[in-house]
């Protein structure tokens, strides 16, 4: 017997409609029943500010694939997307201060392109990864993350002229029967059954300004692409976007609000004097980033002095103090489990 089709939930850009309808096209195949058993027609596509079912879209996805024989259809669609296939997060990847901006700026307006997946870049000392975990569901669905993977590893190569990409990306999931394929896509090795999804920089790529670059392209972003984002996905406090590049940079140690404030394109009074306005102040907020790493990270299991590294601190010793001036106890006894009353 057959087990019940699972529903995704949330919805999308049409852009990647319109990438998965191309590849259909390019292989002269008929789009016109899979656009209707999918609940689309043809003009659904062609929307640069449609929005579009999930389901509906991973309903596409699946007929390809029984039409063409082949598994591994959708990663062929992203691999062939032309720059600018995905609109507005093309043009931000590629015109970047850093490959890192860019790819951390796309992951804070993900939702413009999937409201399903979402994106965290965590930066190490030698390495960062965008971490990809699913909002309405307990996991990711395998397209999500492979399409994405693809889609990054190609951007990131066509913003330095082939030089730069992904060094590893992490599934979840087993092995779908076209790992060589995937791999040679992606030009790095997949790790399959791993512990999270995620995609993989060394940290001197991830700081690589990109050649496509040009100081004008920050003006065009702000006049062009941040009102259409806008539009799309309601603005954060700053306080979010604040607390997204402390944790994206906690391993570096020693990071101040002038590091942040040029990530986040503001002078570094305004940015104290924005977070003043929210009842925030920076320092409050590293800490609270740091505690929320370090708990989590210690409910995986990570030892104390691994967790002190990741959150910034060059001795063990100093995050204990800090943890139990934080908390009132070690980070022993989050790692153990949540402390008892009487402890």
């Amino acid at each position: 017997m057959t087990a019940p089709r699972r529903y995704w939930a949330g919805d999308g850009s049409a852009f990647t409609l319109r990438v998965l309808l191309d590849e259909v096209l390019r292989r002269d195949l008929p789009p016109h029943r899979l656009l209707a058993e999918s609940g689309f027609n043809a003009r659904d596509a062609d929307n640069p500010f449609g929005r579009i079912s999930r389901d509906a879209l991973f309903r596409f996805a699946e007929g390809a694939a029984t039409l063409t024989g082949d598994p591994a259809f959708h990663l062929d669609a992203t691999a062939h997307a032309q720059l600018g296939a995905f609109g507005a997060a093309d043009f931000v990847v590629t015109t970047a201060p850093t490959l890192g901006i860019g790819l951390s700026r796309v992951a804070a307006g993900y939702a413009v392109i999937n409201s399903g997946l979402r994106i965290e870049p965590v930066v190490g000392t030698r390495e960062a990864r965008l971490r990809l975990s699913a909002i309405h569901e307990p996991f990711p669905h395998p397209v999500d993350v492979e399409t994405l993977a693809i889609a990054t590893a190609s951007r990131s190569r066509s913003a330095t002229h082939g030089k730069a990409g992904p060094v590893r990306v992490t599934r979840t999931g087993p092995d779908r029967g076209y790992r060589a394929r995937f791999e040679s896509l992606l030009a790095c090795p997949v790790d399959y059954d791993a512990d999270e999804d995620t995609i993989v920089f060394d940290r001197a790529t991830w700081d690589t300004r990109p050649a496509t670059t040009h100081p004008a392209f920050a003006t065009l972003f702000a006049l062009v692409a941040e009102p259409v984002v806008a539009a799309l996905v309601p603005t954060p406090p700053l306080a979010a976007s604040v607390a997204c590049v402390i944790e994206e940079r906690l391993a570096d140690g020693g990071l101040n609000a002038a590091q942040v404030a040029a990530v986040l394109d503001v002078a570094p009074r305004t940015l104290h004097r924005r977070l003043a306005s929210e009842g925030r102040r920076f320092g409050e907020l590293v800490d609270a980033v740091r505690l929320r790493v370090a708990q989590r990270e210690l409910a995986r299991g990570r030892s104390v002095g691994e967790v002190a590294e990741l959150v910034g601190f060059s001795e063990a010793a100093a995050f204990s103090r800090a943890y139990r001036r934080w908390t009132g106890h070690p980070p022993g006894a989050h790692r153990a489990g949540p402390p008892n009353a009487g402890d």
